[in-house]
């Protein structure tokens, strides 16, 4: 029984045609006309809009009833004329509704996904700022260090000639435009709303460029900065 209401009702506008094919009714054929000019008068409107909707689904589907009445206007009978017209039309709208469905269905599937990314990279933020390891930067010596780059880039040195990059300076050319701050632990992260960990000073002064482009995070050493708060390459 289910099979037979599913065959009536992908049916029904074919249907619906041969019934005004037949019955030949005058004022059906009437109010058809009327239609096919309200869609050009609707489509000559919607031409002038640019809105996504407009853009993306009326115009579509106003460009196709609209194409479907001129396919259609060879037809020399009027009723089978309207017949087909209907039939086509009902068809054209349906496909143009389920594609629209489709559509917004994409679309807040891809909002979620990118609503739900950012939770996961929010929640792995926090985790990675919380208790970490020693040699990810929390060592004894390591606030030493990050306290002696804060403090050399306010020397006098800088005041008197301020073309003398500070320490501060290097460790930001090393980082590039990932740097955002250098923590009191000597942990260093990123600038971005959601900052991350990209690196971290140890207990000897040596820094180090956490690269997190792989399955696995990787540790590089850049640089080492003395107990003055110089910034060296080696």
């Amino acid at each position: 029984m289910q099979k037979v209401w599913s065959i009536l009702f992908f049916a029904s506008p074919l249907i619906v045609g041969a019934i005004v094919t037949l019955a030949k009714p005058v004022a059906v054929v009437s109010w058809v006309d009327k239609l096919n000019s309200w869609l050009l008068e609707k489509r000559t409107k919607i031409a002038e809009k640019t809105g996504y909707v407009s853009r993306y689904f009326l115009m579509p589907l106003l460009w196709g009833l609209t194409k479907i009445m001129d396919w259609t206007e060879k037809v020399d009978n009027q009723f089978l004329r309207c017949g087909i017209r209907i039939t086509a039309y009902l068809y054209f709208m349906a496909i143009m509704l389920y594609l629209a469905l489709i559509a917004t269905i994409f679309i807040i599937v891809i909002a979620l996904t990118v609503v739900a990314l950012w939770i996961v990279l929010w929640i792995w933020s926090l985790l990675e700022g919380g208790e970490e390891s020693p040699e990810k930067g929390k060592t004894p010596g390591a606030p030493q260090y990050a306290k002696a780059i804060d403090q050399e880039r306010f020397s006098l040195s800088h005041v008197v000639n301020p073309f003398v990059g500070s320490g501060m300076d290097k460790l930001k050319d090393k980082f590039g435009d990932d740097f955002g701050e250098l923590r009191e632990d000597g942990s260093i992260y990123s600038k971005d709303i959601i900052s991350s960990k990209i690196g971290y000073i140890d207990n000897e002064g040596k820094i180090y460029r956490i690269d997190k482009s792989g399955i696995l995070p990787s540790e590089e050493k850049i640089g080492r900065v003395d107990e003055e708060g110089n910034v060296w390459d080696d």
